[in-house]
């Protein structure tokens, strides 16, 4: 009879198999000059690919090789995700953020990431703790790329959730103000800023000498 084990390392098959498929659609699509059909299929294919990274660390855990916390330490320094803080400010940042984040296996592999960062710069030091502040979310783009995702279709909360859990005494409107805007950049990322409300013009100062034009 299949062990726990067994069903996810076939989980994992199998969704490495999808994945895969999607590449080789991926491909023809290209070779073909399908452009919209690439997009969706790229899209479709990174979802795929941070179900897959889940389903392995899952398959880790169950195998008791590592801890959860431990695992995703470990696997921070081979992701985009940094933070750093001061005691008036703290930034965050990730790799561009998909539009329709819409499945659990989505969420879970950008919010373990996140929780890992962040719960490891708590055990090496104190983090600042804002009582009043400024969320800035900036989405690096590189100028020219096709499709310019609207901000309405890009999942934040998860991360916002994440960053006042460890660092806001609440993110709610009375006490946490948020600003959102883009940039030009060499690579793609998202930036998370908090800061208190006193060094906000001044960031705000900095932040209008970057390339907007994407």
């Amino acid at each position: 009879m299949p062990t726990t084990y067994d069903r996810q390392l076939s989980e994992v098959q199998n969704a490495h198999r999808q994945l895969g498929s999607t590449l080789i659609a991926m491909q023809q699509a290209r070779m073909d000059g399908q452009t919209g059909n690439l997009e969706g299929l790229s899209l479709d294919g990174a979802h795929q690919a941070e179900a897959l990274a889940c389903k392995m660390r899952h398959l880790i855990y169950q195998s008791g090789q590592r801890s959860r916390q431990a695992y995703l330490s470990s696997a921070l320094p081979s992701t985009e995700v940094r933070f750093t803080f001061t005691r008036d400010s703290a930034l965050l940042v990730l790799p561009p953020l998909l539009p329709d984040r819409r499945t659990a296996k989505s969420r879970e592999y950008l919010s373990g990431l996140v929780y890992a960062a962040l719960a490891e710069a708590s055990f090496a030091d104190t983090l600042p703790q804002f009582d009043r502040c400024v969320l800035c979310i900036v989405h690096c783009l590189v100028p020219g790329h096709r499709t310019i995702p609207d901000y309405d279709n890009i999942e934040l909360k998860t991360v916002q959730d994440l960053l006042a859990l460890f660092l806001m005494v609440d993110d709610s409107m009375r006490y946490c103000d948020r600003y959102e805007t883009a940039c030009a950049a060499p690579h793609a990322h998202t930036e998370f800023h908090i800061l208190r409300p006193e060094t906000f013009p001044a960031w705000l100062t900095q932040q209008n000498t970057r390339e907007r034009n994407v």
